[in-house]
């Protein structure tokens, strides 16, 4: 996964954390299948970061949005403290489908708790 240059951290009050990663990804990398379950978290899933100082960052699923590739409001701060979660679907509510057109974002936000 991948942090979204110019987006917030967990650590600044009121930041958008914008994190993207592959569905598939390369076979073989760490990339490979990051995100594949993205669509399986839920309204009250609990997500955790963890920095590169070992500090856990909890927030709670409030919101799913599908959204055009080119649509970047969504990467802009929020006024809460927020992490955003970007992976690529096929197209607007196909979740399943491996690809390979990847006509949507799809994105799991969470509030910190």
């Amino acid at each position: 996964v991948g942090h979204l240059p110019g987006t917030g951290y967990p650590w600044v009050e009121g930041s958008n954390t914008y994190i993207a990663g592959h569905r598939l990804g390369y076979p073989g990398t760490v990339s490979d299948h990051v995100f594949c379950d993205l669509p399986s978290l839920a309204a009250g899933d609990e997500v955790i970061l963890e920095d590169s100082l070992g500090q856990t960052h909890t927030y709670r699923v409030s919101e799913i949005l599908e959204v055009d590739p080119n649509d970047l409001s969504v990467t802009g701060a929020t006024g809460s403290d927020i992490v955003s979660l970007q992976t690529c679907i096929e197209n607007y509510g196909d979740y399943w489908t491996a690809g390979p057109n990847w006509f949507a974002r799809y994105i799991v936000r969470a509030e910190r708790v």
